[in-house]
Order: C-alpha cells, then structure tokens, then sequence
C-alpha cells in the first residue's frame, strides 16, 4: 500500500491585526502550526488529537488546500504540492475530502439529500440515470433508509447530517477523508455508531 499523505516540518502562520492601548491597530504573525510530521499509507486510519487550539483543523484545512502552508512540505500521493501549478495542486486535492465539524452547517441548505450526494456523484462522473440507485447504496452504507433522500439539512438530526457528509464524501471515492472532530455535538450512542 503507498502513502497518500506525507508532511513534513509543515508550518501554517496566520497574519491577525490586534488593537493596542490607544485603539491603535497593529498586524501580527501568529503560528498557528509548528512543524509537524507525519505520514498516512492507503487504508490506514490515523488521528490527530490534542488540545483545543493546538491546530489540528488548522492542519486539516492545509492538506485540502483551505489554508496555504507557510514552511515545510505537503505531499498527497508522492507529489509536494507546494510549487505546483493551481491545476495540478487542485487535481491532486480531488483526492481528498474534508468532513466539517458543523456537520448540518456544511451542507447547502437548499438541496435535499438526494441532491446533495448526486452533485458529488457528477462531479465523479457518474451518469445521472444511475444517482438514485448509488444514493441508496451509500444511505444505506451510513445506516440511513432511502426516504431521507427526499429531507433538506433542517430535517435531518445531527446524527444524520454527519452521516450524509460521510455518504456524500464516500460517493466522491476519495482517497483521504480528512474528519474535524467527525462526532462533536452527538449522543454517545451516536458516537459509537458514526
């Protein structure tokens, strides 16, 4: 199995203004990331923990070309993507998904499930002719029946918003899925489940 994610001494800055006494405005570099390393192989399951604030959606959102890396380097399948053209950067990245930490807020409000996991569908390549029968296999795969196709986000509990999040990341058959705290705000027993 090969390495889908490799980083190495990556180092992510952020430039914040700050007011001093006198209302006066000022700019300062904060790091937000400090040299971290680490590497993912194909099928592996890996989690970042630490405090809140240590950085790791900060790292998260790096690897899926969210926010740029100050230093070090970021491969995903071999390739440094620092350096490389915005095209060959953002074909790399299709190999990876990002689950958000608001699981409801992440998904557009105007689309139903249904639509939801077709337009990642499309986006695959699939013909449009086969999106219900593939929506129902990956509701199903995340343990939901096939009538939440037709739910908007406000319908769904927390517990079935993130899993609609998973099943539309599924469809996109990536090679990363990179999750923010994939069961914040859910019942323990949900928890286990997801």
């Amino acid at each position: 199995m090969g390495e889908v994610l490799r980083l190495e001494g990556v180092r992510v800055r952020y430039r914040v203004r700050v007011r001093t006494p006198g209302w006066r405005a000022r700019s300062r570099q904060i790091e937000a990331v400090a040299g971290v390393d680490l590497s993912i192989a194909e099928g592996e399951t890996y989690a970042l923990v630490g405090e809140s604030g240590s950085g790791k959606t900060t790292i998260a959102m790096a690897v899926a070309g969210l926010v740029p890396v100050s230093e070090g380097r970021l491969s995903i399948d071999g390739t440094a993507v620092q350096g490389l053209p915005s095209d060959q950067a953002a074909a790399l990245r299709r190999n990876v998904v990002m689950l958000f930490q608001d699981a409801v807020g992440s998904l557009s409000p105007r689309l139903t499930v249904r639509s939801l996991i077709a337009e990642a569908l499309r986006l695959r390549g699939m013909a449009g002719r086969e999106h219900d029968a593939e929506c129902r296999r990956l509701l199903s795969l995340v343990g939901l029946r096939k009538d939440v196709m037709q739910y908007y986000p406000h319908q769904l509990s927390g517990g079935q918003a993130r899993r609609v999040g998973i099943a539309r990341a599924l469809a996109l058959e990536p090679k990363l899925i990179l999750a923010d705290e994939p069961t914040a705000g859910l019942d323990v027993s949900v928890q286990g489940e997801v």
